[in-house]
């Protein structure tokens, strides 16, 4: 698993695609491609019964507000909405979603 997420950057306007297009809002087909950290707030949660084969179930889905990003989700466990977090690239380019562990220095 991959810690950081491949997106796509509009040469220009600057926004941010994922997943990919063919073509920008602002009619651009020019890209680069970066990888960067994402995270952001669980806004919204689903489980999933009825699933492909090979993946369990259920299947726990969320949707992830990133600010300029809204990316669907497989969560690695439940999680409530208004929790934080990170999103990680699987093989194949699957978008994980797993809670943000908090560092505490025990004060």
């Amino acid at each position: 698993m991959v810690e950081v997420v491949r997106v796509q950057v509009c040469r220009r306007c600057g926004r941010i695609n994922l997943p990919f297009k063919y073509r920008c809002r602002c009619g651009s087909r020019e890209f680069d491609y970066i990888e960067m950290n994402i995270e952001g707030t669980l806004v919204a949660t689903t489980k999933i019964f009825v699933t492909p084969k090979g993946y369990p179930s259920p299947l726990l889905a969320g949707l992830v507000d990133a600010g300029d990003l809204k990316l669907l989700v497989r969560l690695e466990e439940e999680s409530p909405m208004g929790n934080v977090i990170e999103v990680v690239q699987a093989d194949g380019g699957v978008l994980i979603g797993r809670p943000k562990k908090l560092v505490t220095d025990g004060s």
